[in-house]
Formats: structure tokens, sequence, C-alpha cells
């Protein structure tokens, strides 16, 4: 699954990265740990690719909106009718510098950050769709799950599913309905690269370039 992620390149990085537009930049702020709630940027609309914000969670319930979805399994979502419905035509791509996920090691959980090894940007796939919450109504999205790659799976065995560069266009387009062959983390394990974090991640209070910072693990005695 993915809880936690980073969003630390520049709104120019992005912008070049995806050959997208902010339809509001001002709004964009740099985020070192950002939680499910949050107003984040996605990209959608191949024709004229812009970026917007939306709420990181969709709610499961209509009646029940503080029941939210932050993950949709991709190995699940055709069995589910508003959901496939969404990944028919309304498909995004989630803008991320890293993400976080957390590994059982002795009497805790230990947090290591995941990344592309070349600093680059990494595209999570998307569902995004309009809710009406307090009366007022909001774009909320959730990210695609799948198996995680090689590379990572000693720390947990789910990861984003990551939308490569030269897909980016055919994703997002809303008159493609073949997506299968971009269901799948080809080559990722030789861009991903991760290293241990520290627990100051585990606060959604804590934000800055400490979260990401490589740190050492002490293990003790009869560990």
């Amino acid at each position: 699954m993915c809880g936690r992620f980073g969003i630390i390149h520049s709104v120019e990085e992005i912008e070049e990265h995806f050959k997208a537009s902010f339809i509001e930049s001002s709004i964009f702020s740099i985020n070192y740990n950002a939680s499910p709630g949050v107003l984040l940027p996605l990209i959608f609309n191949t024709n004229n690719a812009k970026i917007d914000f939306c709420n990181w969670g969709m709610p499961i319930f209509r009646n029940s909106p503080s029941k939210i979805a932050i993950n949709t399994r991709i190995e699940s979502i055709n069995e589910k009718p508003f959901f496939y419905q969404l990944l028919k035509s309304k498909r995004c791509i989630i803008p991320a510098s890293g993400y976080f996920e957390w590994k059982k090691e002795s009497s805790i959980k230990q947090p290591y950050y995941i990344f592309n090894k070349k600093k680059s940007l990494l595209a999570f796939a998307g569902i995004y769709s309009s809710f009406k919450i307090n009366n007022k109504y909001h774009n909320c999205f959730s990210i695609i799950t799948t198996v995680a790659c090689e590379k990572i799976k000693s720390i947990h065995h789910r990861m984003p599913l990551i939308i490569e560069k030269q897909n980016f266009k055919t994703w997002l387009d809303e008159k493609n309905n073949n997506t299968s062959k971009m269901l799948i983390n080809n080559n990722i394990s030789e861009d991903i690269d991760f290293h241990s974090v520290s627990q100051k991640v585990n606060s959604i209070k804590n934000n800055s370039a400490e979260l990401i910072t490589k740190t050492t693990i002490f293990k003790g005695l009869f560990d």
C-alpha cells in the first residue's frame, strides 16, 4: 500500500517532467510527508495536460465520507463497478518524489524512503472523481497499487503502480480503454532505490527534509 509520500520537486520541475501546466501554481507547496486527506497535485487530460489539486482519499460510502479509500488494488478494481468506471474514464497521475513504507524489524516498524535513484519524479497511477462532502463538491483521488517489484519486496509486498514516462499520454487518454500493458511495473526495479529514515515520519505533524534523510539502523545485542 501507500500511506505517505513526498512531493519535494519544484513547480517548474513538475511541469517540465510531465509536460503539463498548473492551473493555480500558488496553491502548491513542497510536502515531505503528504498524508491522506491533504490537497495534493495530480495530472489529467492528455489533450491539454493540466495539473490540478485533489484531496487524497475517496469516500467509500456516500453517506460516510470519513471512510476513505486511499489505495485501490489493481487486481480487484475490475470487480467493483464504480472503480472500474473510473479506471475507464477518470485516470490521473499523481506526481511524487518518493514514498514511505514500513517494515517490521525486531520490536519496531522501521520506516523507509523509496525513490528514483536518479532523483527523478515518480508517476503514481490513480483514479479520481467528484464527491459531495459537507454540502460541497470535492475532487478526490485514490492511488492504484500493485504487487511490489523485486527490489522492495523485502520491505513491503505492495507498492504504487508507477506509470513509465513513455506511457503518460496513453494512460491519461480518456479514449484509450486498453491500459493492460501499463498496469505492470515492468522495469521499475532498475530505477528504484531506498534507505531507512527517522521515526519522525510516523507523525504527520513533522514535515521537513530530515524525514527523507538516510539514517543508520542500530540493532541491539539481542536483535
